[in-house]
């Protein structure tokens, strides 16, 4: 049992003026900002930000990761969700989750579409963990 989160959507403000992680190399290419914010909120709709169940709707948000279950987080280097990524790894990793983070060099979001060395290594490291996850 465990969790695979390919380029993951964890935080609700990556791409506004509220998130607390930036980068100036990341959501340029594959998933801008504002088709970010776009989903987000979509999936808001009418729900307020306000409540104590935040991190089930935003991840990110979530402040007791205690008792989660191993995680495989794959990312590209570029994407917008990068930095979110790695946080949300280092915070499992501190709560005690088992933790397995890929960040590809020089991919943006969704690089697995298309063909390529990175991707055949993504879609390999996917694979395993799924083996060892379900094993």
């Amino acid at each position: 049992m465990g969790q695979v989160l390919i380029y993951p959507m964890l935080d609700y403000r990556s791409g506004s003026a509220e998130s607390p992680l930036t980068n100036i190399t990341t959501g340029k290419i594959g998933w801008p900002p504002q088709a970010n914010q776009f989903c987000w909120e979509a999936l808001r709709g009418n729900y307020g930000l306000d409540d104590e169940h935040i991190g089930y709707f935003s991840a990110a948000m979530q402040q007791d990761l205690n008792n989660l279950p191993p995680t495989f987080i794959s990312v590209g280097a570029l994407d917008l969700f990068m930095e979110e990524s790695v946080d949300f790894a280092m915070r499992l990793s501190r709560a005690g989750a088992p933790v397995e983070l890929h960040v590809y060099p020089g991919a943006p979001h969704m690089f697995d579409q298309y063909p390529g060395t990175i991707t055949s290594q993504a879609k390999l490291d996917i694979e395993r963990a799924l083996e060892r996850l379900l094993g």
